[in-house]
């Protein structure tokens, strides 16, 4: 019975994926639930990360903290560039970027909330969305399992 219980897990985890959501929470307040829909509909980019090399596609990240209204591209200057970004895994794990080290024109690596992986929708184990980080020599901040995305204002 656990065997058949397991099985209908594995089979039924990337169905649950399509009705999660991911809140996105910004400066003053703002605030967004996105659902796999809203996230399609983003711009979006592909990183190639791990060793072997995988290809990972979803979403800037630049474009989900738009959705609060952070600042991007030449936009990006003065007291925002010492905003800060938490992005945090279901299981508690989060990670930290500086504003300006998400956004493309002010840093040269991509990040993005991958959905897709060597062309295929993310398994339980890392999905419905992973963060994936172009030029991180370790995936120490890859972040499984996206639920939350926070922009902080810094002091």
């Amino acid at each position: 019975m656990k065997r058949l219980a397991f099985a209908l897990v594995l089979l039924l985890a990337p169905a649950l994926a399509h009705g999660q959501s991911l809140a996105v929470l910004g400066p003053g307040g703002r605030s967004a639930t996105l659902a796999a829909g809203d996230l399609a509909d983003l711009p979006r980019a592909t990183v190639q990360a791990g060793t072997p090399p995988v290809t990972y596609e979803g979403p800037t990240l630049t474009s989900i903290l738009r959705v609060v209204h952070a600042p991007a591209g030449p936009m990006l200057h003065g007291a925002p560039v010492k905003d800060f970004v938490v992005v945090t895994g279901a299981d508690g794990f989060a990670a930290v970027f500086s504003l300006a080290e998400t956004d493309a024109y002010l840093h040269k690596g991509t990040v993005i909330l991958a959905d897709t992986a060597a062309g295929a929708a993310l398994g339980p184990h890392e999905g419905p969305w992973r963060l994936v980080i172009d030029g991180d020599l370790k995936p120490s901040r890859s972040v499984r399992n996206v639920v939350k995305i926070e922009l902080e204002a810094a002091p």
